[in-house]
């Protein structure tokens, strides 16, 4: 069973999180409401006791329903309309409402709403047979519940911020463990498979070299003494010794994978060691009407070995050649920039695919009817070896295979692979 990914719970702890900011922030604006129309209750209520203290002062006739036009009802207008004038309150009525209405109301109602532009409180209150409608205004509470509003916005666009944040990292994290994970894992894998294939292949040499060797040699001394075969014989003799020497290289090709590879630093002469080997592959060149194109500069100087090196560049140039039988061209050159030597090499008859051709450095990967797949596999390590990389970069003309590879010209810790482990060569 996977344990739940880190950001997934991350998300979930920021969703409580916000769920209780913003029942919070609920809360409390409806705490806000019911005090703020508790204490515009009471200022109602101090009101109405004064317009109670001052009715009790009119005549009896005054305190009941009255005329608007009568000295009664002008009186109660006068106090009605200087209460209103007060500061804190913005309207005071008394209406005369039916007895059904009085009955219905008979308790204290308080209620918010927008009037004329404003936001006030209404509350109205029975008084003397009448209601008595006490209007008080509520722009600073109205100002409140804004900045409360504006708080919880500003708080949670900072918790949503933060959580995203958070949460972005924590994927990355994960994904990045995984990611080493799976590739240590790779590691591992390789090492355990190239253990054993380095004991598959000392068995190998020591069972099946000696005696191919004997093999071979028989057959040489076949074709040198016995004069009187017939042509047919002699080629079939000649094929044999192709096929023990074909599997003697599969042998050497094995072991030269799973061997240790351990530099003699030395200074290397680049473009010499290119030179010989390209004036080795010359004369296949010229017969497979391959064009050679090289732009390599003097003097260019290593820190590496030579006998690796020239391995390294002999293995290219087989690849190169193979891939080519019925002609093309093969493009060299090499260059130091900021102590790094670029060794670029492109030729013709590349037929992989965009799937396919990221496995060309995998051990026993070939298209060739006899290769054996290690070539491109044994110069990686070799490059590795010197502390370099060998890439393949794609190309701009189709059917064009180009290599990168960027050497050290100085190496203060070189290093050697054996079995797939980085190790440090003994001076």
């Amino acid at each position: 069973m996977q344990p739940y990914p880190a950001w997934k719970m991350n998300i979930v702890i920021f969703i409580a999180i916000a769920a209780m900011v913003g029942g919070y922030s609920f809360w409390q604006v409806q705490r806000a409401y019911r005090q703020f129309v508790e204490n515009s209750r009471e200022h109602a209520r101090v009101v109405a006791a004064v317009v109670e203290l001052a009715l009790e002062d009119l005549p009896q006739a005054a305190r009941g329903p009255a005329d608007e036009d009568s000295q009664a009802g002008r009186s109660v207008a006068r106090l009605l309309e200087g209460l209103s004038r007060l500061p804190g309150i913005a309207r005071v009525d008394l209406l005369d409402l039916p007895q059904a209405a009085l009955n219905a109301e008979s308790g204290i109602q308080t209620r918010l709403f927008l009037t004329e532009g404003r936001r006030v409180t209404e509350t109205r209150i029975p008084l003397a047979g009448r209601t008595l409608v006490i209007s008080l205004p509520a722009a600073h509470f109205t100002k409140r519940i804004q900045q409360m509003k504006g708080e919880f916005l500003l708080f949670a666009f900072c918790i949503l911020l933060f959580g995203s944040i958070s949460t972005w990292w924590l994927y990355r994290t994960q994904q990045q463990r995984i990611l080493e994970a799976r590739e240590f894992e790779q590691r591992i894998a390789k090492q355990h498979e190239e253990a054993a294939l380095g004991r598959a292949a000392a068995t190998i040499a020591h069972e099946i070299r000696n005696p191919l060797n004997a093999i071979g040699m028989g057959l040489q001394r076949l074709e040198m003494e016995a004069a009187g075969l017939e042509p047919e014989h002699l080629g079939l003799v000649a094929g044999m010794r192709e096929a023990v020497a074909r599997s003697n290289a599969i042998v050497s090709d094995l072991k030269c994978y799973v061997g240790d590879y351990r530099p003699t630093l030395q200074l290397v002469d680049v473009a010499g060691v290119l030179g010989e080997v390209t004036r080795l592959y010359g004369p296949q060149c010229a017969a497979a009407g391959i064009a050679v194109n090289s732009a390599i500069e003097a003097g260019v100087e290593i820190e590496g070995d030579t006998r690796l090196l020239g391995q390294l560049f002999e293995n290219l140039w087989k690849n190169a050649v193979e891939a080519q039988p019925k002609g093309g061209r093969i493009a060299v050159s090499c260059e130091v920039r900021q102590n790094i030597c670029r060794l670029v090499m492109e030729n013709d008859g590349f037929m992989l695919g965009s799937g396919e051709s990221g496995n060309i450095f995998e051990p026993y990967f070939t298209t060739k009817t006899q290769g054996t797949g290690l070539g491109l596999a044994i110069s990686k390590k070799i490059v590795e070896a010197h502390g370099g990389r060998i890439i393949r970069q794609s190309a701009a003309q189709a059917q064009v295979f180009r290599l990168v590879i960027d050497l050290p010209v100085r190496q203060n810790a070189p290093l050697a692979t054996k079995g797939g482990k980085i190790q440090r060569p003994i001076r």
